[in-house]
């Protein structure tokens, strides 16, 4: 689980097999996309769940 979170284990299974450079250019533009996405859902979610939380 640990190796998950730092992600040595995706990063093993990726060196497997040789990646062409522009599927790793394609790979760590969706990356990147996919952080922003995900802080600004997270940012959402957090916000969403202030308004409708009783007091």
């Amino acid at each position: 689980r640990i190796l998950s979170q730092d992600g040595l284990v995706e990063a093993v299974r990726r060196r497997r097999y040789y990646e062409k450079p522009c599927r790793r250019r394609q790979r760590l533009a969706y990356e990147a996309c996919r952080r922003v996405y995900n802080a600004e859902m997270g940012r959402k979610i957090t916000f969403l769940a202030r308004g409708s939380r009783q007091d």
